[in-house]
């Protein structure tokens, strides 16, 4: 899912339904919506996040897992989709995030289905 938010996240056309396989529910929406508000703001990305994923909850009868990650910002840029300049700084230190994921069995795959970032310096 992950990988898709940041190649969506470099056009300011993203294609929403290039979630869909990955993610359901409140995380779908959470990324459609960043993703819209990005684009509209005509900002995109540069970079990806680095992320260091751990499964914390299993929970074999509702077949789902929480995974925890502390995902690093530092080289997911925004820039200005016209001019291709940066819209803040680069960061001089890294910039990392508490996420926590829900991520459910959906018939015979796995989707993200709930997502919650925090915000920059939670972990």
């Amino acid at each position: 899912m992950w990988a898709v938010i940041a190649e969506q996240s470099r056009t300011t056309d993203p294609d929403y339904a290039a979630l869909e396989p990955y993610a359901t529910g409140q995380a779908l929406d959470f990324a459609s919506e960043s993703l819209k508000a990005r684009a509209q703001d005509g900002v995109v990305a540069r970079g990806a996040p680095v992320h260091s994923p751990e499964a914390d909850n299993v929970d074999a009868e509702a077949a789902a897992v929480v995974i925890r990650d502390c995902v690093d910002t530092t080289d997911w840029l925004q820039e200005d989709a016209e001019s291709g300049e940066l819209v803040e700084e680069s960061p001089r230190e890294p910039i990392r995030r508490q996420a926590e994921a829900t991520v459910s069995r959906d018939g015979q795959t796995w989707k993200v289905s709930e997502l919650l970032l925090g915000q920059a310096g939670s972990c």
